[in-house]
Formats: structure tokens, sequence, C-alpha cells
């Protein structure tokens, strides 16, 4: 099957080929973080091909009949019980509820027609060391090899399960997919013998199975594995899990499966014909968790203990703290509800991330009384903080078996999928991360994860290897995982928590989380983009899944579907969402202007500006009909638009500079300030007026991109945007995360200068009188240079202006005709600037900006609307024939001129 279609497999043939190949993903997580705050999804402004994700809204727990409190109660226990035989020809007939369990994981062999246990020695115990780049074969499906989705877009050279077929329903509208139907029960061979057991559970519980046959080579030859667990006194229907898990890298393991709180298990192997199973055991994991209370709240909602009594005493019933909800809302009685959020600063030259919590309107952030280790303390991303070991760790837990391999490479992600339950609760993750923990530790011999980070359906991002975090930046000193085989050196490992091969497909709050992490492990990596390749047994995209075409280097490794059809449908959504996150305002410079009023001019349109639009007044005339006047829109709640410039009020915005360096940006028809809704930044959120209250949600840099400025609100790394990147008049602005298209681009010029065009002016440098502009030698050609000069009253030192947008200018040379131009439309610092023939582009715009006092006499700065930048003297030379160049803008007298 080609990467990018539909899984055309029949609904009666998934149990079978699900067997087969979709299973290889609970291979295992890692802690892969140290520091760095990676920004943002993609905004609206973005490929076509590319479908957008509306927002990142908090993601509501619809689970609303299953656990909302978890406590770890217990110390882990991993248990065996051994399958007995039995005639397969019809399933098992409903029992009558179990009795209550005798003691933990108290096993009861049972069947009819037993023939007596059929072993009782455990194997599947992978010895190889899956940490090792050429170990451990996770994903060895044998699949029809898939076509690479996109051609790469730019290179470097480097050196150099898919999931239980229990049918789940088509999801709901996002942002979370209802919990899946009751599987169907599949039909049992006639021919064949089955085995069966079943086994009293304990904890919140996984479980698994291992197995042997004549065939152990043969993945085809695998049994049908299915299984029922009982549950609030009922029992589920019968499931088809895949007998093999590929990330174990041989037959006769099934991959982990997640049954929570269930009491007692009960499950069948079905061998296929000419086979014979010869030795099954159900592996049974008590995670150490327990469900306590029936009080609302979750595991990301911290209980007045904390989380500390409950890592350093098992025993000590605390609920988990799982740290604060990811995108967590606060309440508040404030008539706009407020909701924390997070900003970041991350300082360029070390990466290193300083995260601070915010809160809106009258909001108390709920910040989790769990205090991260040292290690972890910076480790924060766009969606939230990652989520420790120390978390989901039960003290008690086996000891890692492997120490920690500091050799990787990292060049790439690899986007898996887990292969579990997609109707779990946000307070079950912990109990769910440390079974698979405990199965992966005991069954398959790795000694600990795979997969460096997890990410759950509500956004979590969790810490899955140990000392992931601590070496993630450390050159040369990645921590290899265990999950792509020939690949673990030179990749790290993502895994979405779920099953995704179906018709259920990941949250969007998992796709943002996915992206906002691989993001923020690039930014710290210092791999430029997620659309580039690296070269390692061939051309290797930055980001992809496993089962991709160019991870197959020999027989069966890493052939399979892994991470599932739903993720392939998303993978350039992830990329488009990684590229976002990378791009990160709150660690660009901050723009200074002096207090003033301002035209905020688009830089994807700049004939338009942002504007508060005017509503209709109708009132009686005279002669007493009505008639509908346009008038300026006082009340709280207008929202902003792009609409071409009129130079009206409505469109002209005071800055007032406060003392972190933000702005306060009020309206001067309305008097009203630019307010995020609800004092909560995410993707879409409303940017409207609001009357000042002088909050965070009020409040916002400048911040300078190369190519023009964001505004970014100070409730975090969200810029004003554009919506859907459109331009026409009346199109909504609002915030979205940072994507460096010029939807979210904008030039400031002041509003308070009348900019004459009805007469030739000079151009005179502030620096001394007299040196003005001037094109060299008198030139009439394009190409010819800008320079200054003594005035000597030439045509080549006149100029004469024409209005484009609201204070945006064309400057003409009255001797040549042509207007001062941007070489190839450069933004870069120190490029000369020129005359060249009008053709309308951005390269010939200038916004005007008011640069000190003085009234009509007061100096002006001109900004390039495609790269904020600056007219520019290098050095403040005041040399006649010094070439005009463009430069950042910082407030110098050799950026500033004169009209005459």
């Amino acid at each position: 099957m080609r990467r990018g279609e539909k899984d055309k497999w029949s609904t009666d043939e998934l149990p079978t080929r699900v067997n087969r190949c979709v299973n290889r993903v609970i291979a295992t997580l890692t802690g892969a973080l140290a520091v760095v705050a990676m920004m943002i999804p993609m905004a609206s402004a973005q490929a076509a091909d590319v479908a957008p994700i509306a927002s990142v809204v908090p993601v509501a727990d619809t689970s609303a009949d299953g656990i909302q409190r978890v406590a770890k109660t217990h110390k882990p226990q991993v248990e065996q019980q051994s399958f007995t035989a039995a005639p397969a020809t019809a399933m098992p007939a409903e029992p009558s509820a179990p009795t209550a369990p005798t003691g933990p994981n108290g096993g009861t062999a049972s069947g009819s027609g037993s023939e007596g246990e059929l072993g009782d020695d455990a194997f599947g115990n992978g010895n190889s060391e899956a940490g090792n780049g050429d170990a451990a074969a996770p994903y060895s499906l044998a699949a029809e090899p898939r076509s690479r989705s996109a051609a790469p877009q730019s290179g470097d050279a480097g050196d150099g399960s898919d999931s239980a077929s229990n049918a789940p329903a088509a999801p709901a509208p996002a942002p979370v997919p209802s919990a899946p139907s009751a599987p169907q029960p599949q039909a049992s061979p006639q021919t064949s013998r089955a085995v069966t057991v079943s086994a009293d559970l304990s904890g919140l519980a996984t479980v698994g199975v291992t197995w042997k046959q004549q065939d152990m080579k043969d993945a085809d030859k695998a049994p049908t594995y299915q299984l029922r667990y009982f549950r609030n006194n009922a029992w589920s229907q019968w499931i088809t899990i895949p007998s093999i898990d590929d990330d174990f890298g041989r037959i006769g393991l099934s991959p982990s499966y997640y049954v929570g709180d269930a009491t007692k298990v009960e499950a069948q192997l079905i061998p296929v014909a000419g086979q014979t199973i010869t030795e099954a055991k159900l592996i049974t994991v008590d995670s150490g968790y327990s469900a306590v209370g029936d009080a609302q709240g979750s595991a990301y909602r911290n209980g007045n203990k904390g989380d500390k009594a409950s890592i350093d005493d098992p025993y000590a019933v605390g609920e988990t703290s799982a740290v604060r909800s990811d995108n967590a809302a606060s309440e508040s009685d404030s008539p706009r509800p407020a909701t924390a959020g997070w900003s970041a600063n991350t300082p360029a030259a070390s990466g290193a991330v300083s995260a601070t919590l915010t809160s809106g309107k009258s909001a108390s952030a709920s910040a989790s009384t769990t205090t991260p280790t040292v290690r972890t303390a910076a480790a924060v991303t766009a969606t939230g903080r990652i989520h420790t070991r120390e978390e989901w760790w039960v003290a008690g837990n086996p000891a890692m078996t492997w120490k920690p391999k500091r050799d990787g490479h990292w060049k790439g992600a690899i986007v898996h999928h887990t292969v579990d339950r997609n109707d779990y609760t946000q307070a079950e993750v912990p109990a769910m991360i440390n079974g698979i923990y405990l199965f992966h530790n005991t069954q398959r011999g790795w000694g600990d994860i795979g997969y460096q980070l997890i990410v759950d359906r509500f956004g979590g991002i969790w810490e899955g290897r140990d000392e992931g975090v601590a070496n993630q930046i450390v050159p040369a000193s990645q921590v290899e995982g265990a999950q792509a085989s020939g690949f673990n050196r030179d990749t790290f490992g993502i895994a979405m928590l779920g099953s995704y091969h179906l018709d259920v497909a990941p949250t969007d709050a998992q796709i943002e989380s996915t992206a906002a992490a691989i993001a923020w492990e690039f930014r710290a990596l210092r791999i430029p983009s997620p659309f580039g390749t690296f070269q390692f047994h061939g051309t290797q995209q930055r980001v992809t899944g496993h089962g991709d075409a160019s991870h197959y280097i020999g027989g069966d490794l890493n052939h399979t579907l892994c991470p599932g059809q739903q993720v392939w449908d998303r993978m350039e959504t992830i990329r488009a969402r990684v590229l976002g996150y990378m791009i990160h305002p709150s660690a660009m410079a901050a723009v200074n202007v002096p207090n003033g009023t301002y035209y905020i001019n688009s830089v994807a349109k700049d004939s338009s500006s942002i504007e508060i639009p005017m509503t209709a007044n109708t009132a009686n005339t005279a002669n007493g009909s009505n008639a509908a006047t346009p008038v300026y829109n006082t009340a709280d709640g207008a929202r902003t638009q792009l609409h071409s410039a009129t130079g009206k009020p409505n469109q002209q915005f005071t800055f007032t500079r406060q003392p972190d360096g933000s702005y306060e940006i009020r309206n001067v028809a309305s008097g009203k300030a630019l307010d995020v809704a609800d004092d909560r930044a995410w993707n879409n959120a409303e940017v409207r007026q609001w009357t000042p209250d002088n909050t965070a949600a009020q409040h916002w840099f400048i911040r300078d991109s190369g190519s023009g400025y964001y505004l970014q609100s100070a409730l975090g790394d969200y810029v004003l945007d554009l919506s859907n990147g459109r331009t026409a008049d009346g199109s909504t602005a609002a915030l979205y995360s940072a994507n460096d298209s010029a939807a979210q681009k904008f030039g400031l010029a002041s509003a308070d200068i009348a900019i004459p065009t009805n007469r030739n002016v000079r151009i005179e440098s502030a620096l001394r009188a007299n040196l003005v502009l001037d094109i060299y030698g008198g030139s009439m050609a394009n190409g010819g240079a800008l320079q200054i000069y003594g005035w000597n009253g030439s045509g080549a030192q006149q100029y004469r202006f024409r209005l484009v947008g609201n204070n945006v200018v064309e400057i003409r040379n009255v001797r040549s005709g042509r207007v001062i131009d941007v070489p190839g439309n450069s933004k870069a610092n120190g490029v000369k600037l020129q005359q060249y023939a009008a053709n309308g582009s951005s390269a010939q715009h200038w916004m005007v900006r008011r640069a000190g006092s003085g009234g009509a006499s007061a100096p002006v700065s001109f900004y390039g609307v495609a790269s904020g930048k600056s007219f520019d003297l290098p050095g403040g030379s005041q040399r006649p024939g010094t070439r005009v160049q463009l430069y950042t803008g910082n407030n110098t007298v050799a950026q500033q001129w004169r009209i005459r």
C-alpha cells in the first residue's frame, strides 16, 4: 500500500491482516528532551494542500464514565498464566460474573475440554540491545513498500502497529474522537484447536500474550488473538488484537493492551491450519496504580498531597499529579473567562528555555503542586511542559537492565502509534505508560521504554526513555531509543498513545503536541526545517513515519504500516505544524518605537491596514426618511479586520510602551484597547477591542521577523494573523501561531505625519544640513546607485511621493522617473539601495515613521514594507558619495531624514 492511499483492506480481512502487520508501535518511549521552547503550530496562511487544524482548544475528557482519578498505591507486579487447550468450535459462552479476586493477579486456567497446561517456562524475553541502532527490529512487518509522500524540499549531507482490530467508531468532530464502539465478535475457525486462559486482575492493568508453535519464523502463520475483560459488572465484547508485536523483532509476543480497572480477563489463541500452539502464556501487568474515589478530576489536576509522596512511597495513597492540564482552563468570576497560558523566553545562544505561567483577568493559574526535577524544569514546549518519568514511575518498578547509551546523533524524527485503546481518560495516562514500561522491561527484555516521547490524546507530552532530557542537546550524546531498527542512533521516536490504523484519527491536540515536541527537539538540535532530508541509509526525510519505505534496510526490518493510515494522512500537516513551532517570536528581537499613533499596515497587502470596523447608525433625517450613516464603533467586543487604507481614526492606533517592553495598542476612534478574547492565546483566538484594563491580554510585543513585524500577544507565542491568509476588505484578524507567512507580518507608519504628494521634495539627512539623497551621476538607468551628496538643486536630488497605502509611499526620482528600490527585494542588512522602473512591488514601497519631535520639521525614517528595515548610512557616515543601505531599525540619527 502506498503511503497516502486509503487502506483498501476489507473489514473481513482485518483480523488476519492486522494480525500479520499492524502492531509494531507499542515499542517504547524515551526521555529525549532538554531545553528550549518550540512555539506554535502552522498558521492560517499555509499551503493549500495542508489541511489546517482550526484550533488547539483544550481537549475535554469526554470519557465521563471512565476513571477520573488514580493513585500510586502499591508495588507493580507482572505475572503469567498458562493457556489450556480447548476445541475452537465456537466462541466461549458468556460466563457469569467472576468471583472476587483472591489475590493480586491470582489466575485460574480454565476452558472447556481442558487438556492440561501447555507449558510453564517464560519466553519472548529478547536479549538483543534494542538501543543499539542495528539490534532490535521494531515493526518488521512485511508490507508493500510505501512511496514517499512528497519530494524532499531541501537536503543536507548527514553522516552516514499498527493496531488492535477492535473496529472503533468513526471519530467525532474535533477536538476529541468519540470512544470506540464495542468491537464485534470474531468467528472462530472450525478446524483448528484454540487455547484459552482466564485470570484475575488487580490495579490498573495491562495484558499481553506469548506463544510458541511449530513455525516461529513465518508471521503469516501467527494465530488469532482475542480477549475480553470484565469491568463494571459486565463483560466487554471480544476484541481481536495482533498476536505478534513487530517492535519485539520476532514472532511469539503480542503487544501490550491496557484494560484499566477490569477485574478479570479471558483470552484465546486460535492457530491457523497446520499449526498447533505448543506453549502460551497470558502476561498480566499490575501497573501499581489504582482508581480511587469518585470525585471528578484527573491525574492532570493535582490533589493536596502532590506527587512527591507517591513517588517515594508506592504504598502511600495519594492522587497522582501528572502536572497541570496541558491546556487546562482556569475559571473565574469575570465576565471574560480567563485561561492560563504558557509564555516562554528562549535565549537563542543557549537554546535554554525560561518558562513562566501567565494568567488572564481574575484568573488563578492552576500550577502543579509538583516541582519538576532540576534536569527537566525547563523542558517546555509550545503546548505545555513535558511530563517527567517521575510522574508516571512507580517505586517498586523492576529496575532498568540497560544503561542509557549516550551516543546518538539525531538528525530526524520518526512518528509511531502505540496500538492501544483510544477511549482512555486523561487520568489513566500515567498508568498506561507505566504498564508499557513494565511490559517492555519484563517481556521484551529491553529494560526501558523504546520511544523518547509519548503524546496522549489530550495533548500531554511524556518523557519515555531515561536520561533523554538530560542529554538531549549534548553533542553526540543523545540517548538512543529502541524505536526503529538501524535508525536509533540517528533519529528519535515519538509515539501517539492509541491506535490509528482504522477509523479513529488522532485528536487536534495530539497532532499539535506531537509537532510541538518535534519542533522543540529540532530547535535544540539546530535542525533547520522539518521538510528537509538527511543522508543515512540513503535519503531520509526529517519527519516521517516508521513504515516509510526508506527505512527498509534489509529483510523485513521496519516493514510496517505504523503509525497507521490516519497519521500518514496527517504527516504533511505535522511537518507544517513543526515548522510553525520552530518559528519562535519570543526569541526574536523586540522592536522599540516611540509612543505615538500608527497605522498597522499589512505586508501581504500594503494598501490595506488593520481597523476596527465602522458600524451603521440609522437616524431620522429632516424629511422623516431613514438613512444609514457609518459611525465609529465604540462597543466592547468589536473585532479587528483588514481594510483598504482610508486614513480614518478607526485605522489609527496609539502605541504606549509598558515596563516589560510590550505595548498597549488603543484604537483612536474608540479609545478601546486591542484585546485577546477571554485572556487566552490559542489558534484563531478572537482579537477585538475592549475597555483598557492593563492585563496581558491587552499587551503586545513588536517582534522583528527579519521581513516585517510580528505583533505577538503577551499571553504567549501567538501573533496577529489574517485568517486563512485572506487580504480582502473585511478579512478577520485573529491570533495564530507564527508561520513566517506574509499574512502575519505588519509594518508601522506614523499616522500624524502629512506626506506631501503634490510637489517635489528633497530628502535631507538629519546628520547634516544640505546632505541629501542623490542618484549617482544623475543616472537615468535601472540600477542607478542611491547615495548622499551635497545639495545642488538638480533633478537627480529631487523626489515625488505617491501614496499607495496609509503613509506607505513610492519615492520617485524627478530626473529619471524611476523609484527607490531594494535589489531583488532583499531583506538582508547592508544591501545597497538603487533606482528602478516602478513595478508596484513591496520592494519599492516605504512606510514613513516619525523619528523625533518638532512638528512638520521633525525627522522621519523610511522602512521597507517587505523587509521592515530602514534607510541607513553605514556607520553614520557623512561623506558625500556614501551609498545608502538597508538596515534593521535602530532609531539612530543615521536613519533619520527631513523632508524639505
